[in-house]
């Protein structure tokens, strides 16, 4: 960034939602790049039981973002509530299914998350719970046994593609 910085010149704001890059090194400026920055109230929903595989994502994804751009649930009717409410403008929902008993709740709620990008993380490597997983239609699944950095990552990206859209 810091070369980019040397070579180019911030030009300014436009409509307070994008900025402007302007080629400085050139005798006549020209743009480089526009990028315009979507207004997202809340990035995410989150949610995972406040135990130990639960305190070990959240830790994991607290990065991501700020505290205020996250909606975070430890009780699965919680989370079920808040996914019967409209969830436009969110990038994605994680769901850590801890046990089986949650995951089947998880399947049984299906039909909440249809048209909301998931990332699933399963209770077991069973053939049949990623199976059922992936009736789920998720963007992405990862395993409660893991160090959840596959999902840190996954996640980053999703966040940062749904910020900014090159025009």
């Amino acid at each position: 960034m810091l070369s980019i910085l040397t070579d180019f010149t911030f030009f300014g704001v436009l409509n307070a939602t994008g900025i402007l890059i302007v080629d400085s090194v050139c005798s006549v400026p020209r743009i480089i790049e526009v990028t315009v920055l979507r207004n997202i109230m809340m990035n995410f929903l989150l949610y995972a039981r406040k135990n130990e595989t639960g305190l070990r994502l959240r830790e994991r994804i607290q990065s991501l973002t700020p505290d205020h751009d996250m909606e975070s649930f430890g009780r699965i009717d919680n989370l079920f509530q808040r996914l019967r409410q409209p969830v436009n403008g969110f990038a994605l929902a994680i769901i850590l299914a801890g046990s089986r008993s949650e995951f089947e709740k998880i399947l049984e709620a299906g039909d909440l998350l249809e048209g909301l990008r998931t990332i699933i993380i399963v209770p077991d490597r069973n053939s049949e719970t990623i199976s059922a997983a992936l009736k789920l239609h998720p963007r992405y699944m990862s395993y409660a046994d893991g160090d959840f950095l596959d999902v840190s990552m996954v996640a980053g990206r999703m966040l940062q593609k749904s910020r900014s859209v090159p025009v």
